[in-house]
């Protein structure tokens, strides 16, 4: 593991609690066996094999109180935990005991009402991902979850309350978003045509899916989610039955000049002499969104750049950044 330390552009700041005993005696010495995140209300999750653990570490004791550990589905590939959702009631406080919804990497979906009752669950195989491997999980509360591949498929999973019991297999239902696709979607038909392409695929190009993030809600009829694949961001409104692109932005070219205008300064002259990655991004609630990246100049530079920007969907330049 590297080692962290603080810079005049970042700090380190230490959890408020320790982590669970069940839990540090659960850790392998390698940790890549385990993944973890930090999800909402001040919960944690922890994966390591087919075990989850999730606790809030955000109580205003010393001691957390109580971890919770459920099974995960059998799987071949190694789980994590950005398969992982916890589900909170309209009404919750912060010592609301939330429901979870987990999904395996070959897409077996396992629903727990109560985080308290390992033995009290649904499950429901995605068939319609045909064989693709799932990627990530994200809650866009109240229209419920959106199941993301490697293979940039996206699917709409719902968790259906209402006069159902465990028995019943309508309880959870899944609906492939078959979304209308950009401007840029000429491109994936022709390089289909000649190359062939993954049957499912909603996308115009074959790059990488690198996040989706729940967006702005649009009172309680709709709800928007931000798709980056490779360099590209689009804008999707989502509703229980319902999705329609709203925005696409070419964000290799809007980051490479603002790159070459704030940063670079001089050393390179044209957008075509950089390459860029978009490494991760997150969204904020007064509409702005925080992506980082980096980028090195063609040939002449062994130097990366990491840079930490944000935006806006209806901007075109940089509002803030720092390297």
């Amino acid at each position: 593991m590297n080692q962290l330390s603080e810079s005049v552009n970042h700090t380190l700041n230490r959890l408020p609690t320790a982590l669970p005993v069940v839990v540090i005696e659960s850790i392998p010495s390698d940790l890549s066996l385990i993944s973890t995140n930090i999800l909402e209300n001040g919960w944690a999750v922890l994966v390591c094999g087919r075990r989850l653990f999730a606790w809030n570490y955000s109580q205003t004791s010393s001691v957390i109180k109580t971890c919770y550990e459920l099974q995960l589905p059998a799987s071949d590939i190694l789980h994590k935990a950005d398969l992982i959702c916890l589900l909170f009631s309209s009404n919750n406080t912060p010592n609301s005991i939330p429901a979870v919804l987990a999904v395996s990497p070959e897409g077996t979906i396992r629903f727990w009402p109560k985080i308290a009752n390992n033995n009290n669950n649904i499950e429901l195989i995605a068939t319609d991902l045909q064989g693709q491997e799932c990627n990530s999980l994200v809650n866009i509360k109240p229209f419920g979850c959106i199941l993301s591949t490697t293979t940039n498929t996206l699917m709409q999973v719902n968790i259906n309350y209402g006069g159902t019991s465990l028995n019943d297999s309508n309880m959870i239902t899944c609906r492939l978003l078959k979304m209308q696709q950009g401007v840029f979607a000429g491109f994936k038909k022709f390089s289909s045509f000649i190359f062939g392409g993954t049957p499912n695929s909603q996308y115009f190009d074959s790059k990488n899916l690198v996040k989706v993030l729940e967006g702005k809600k649009h009172n309680n009829e709709s709800r928007e989610i931000i798709v980056f694949t490779g360099n590209i961001m689009q804008i999707f409104e989502i509703s229980y039955n319902s999705d329609k692109l709203i925005n696409e932005i070419d964000l290799d070219r809007i980051l490479k000049e603002n790159v070459l205008r704030l940063i670079l300064l001089g050393n390179a002259s044209h957008t075509d002499q950089l390459n860029l990655w978009i490494i991760d991004a997150k969204y904020k609630s007064n509409d702005e969104i925080v992506i980082i990246f980096s980028c090195v100049i063609k040939e002449s530079s062994v130097q990366m750049h990491y840079v930490v920007a944000t935006l806006t969907p209806e901007s075109t330049s940089i509002l803030k950044y720092s390297i």
